[in-house]
């Protein structure tokens, strides 16, 4: 990734935003789950109307990430769970996923002392990613839906002592 001028936003995500997050995810669906899902079952989700459904479901819970004037990735979470974290295929590794992270996280940690996601078995650059970020594989769950498996990931509050 180019050295960017500016820091990237954190915001509250508003009713105007959805149809960018939905091109988000759109693009990481093409680019980074059709090589562990399928094209067929990418296509589908996209296609079912799921998608837009979810989006406008959590929208409250929703943040986005705004840099030069555009929105680079979004993360739902609520309580102690964080749902989606995307972001766009040619901003990846820039920064924009940690920023999204480490503010779901900060926020959740006010209330929690430990927090939790889950992600696809197979999304080994998703797993590293959390890993990297001090989250923890702690199980996983078998999904018909995908089937195939979603691993479990937990991290800890900083001095909580669990």
């Amino acid at each position: 990734m180019r050295p960017f001028k500016s820091k990237p936003t954190i915001r509250k995500a508003d009713a105007d935003d959805i149809k960018q997050m939905k091109l988000i995810a759109a693009d990481v669906g093409f680019k980074n789950y059709v090589p562990f899902l399928g094209q067929s079952n990418v296509d589908e989700y996209l296609g079912s109307g799921l998608l837009e459904k979810d989006i406008e479901e959590h929208l409250a819970s929703t943040v986005v990430c705004e840099f030069e004037e555009q929105i680079v990735g979004m993360c739902a979470f609520w309580d102690d769970f964080v749902h989606v974290l995307l972001v766009k295929y040619a901003f990846q590794g820039g920064g924009f996923g940690k920023a999204l992270l480490d503010y779901a996280q900060s926020q959740m940690f006010e209330n929690n002392a430990v927090i939790k996601l889950e992600t696809f078995e197979k999304n080994v650059a998703a797993i590293a990613f959390y890993q990297k970020n001090g989250w923890k594989v702690v199980g996983s769950r078998y999904s018909e839906y995908i089937n195939g498996n979603y691993v479990k990931l937990e991290k800890t509050r900083a001095g909580t002592g669990c």
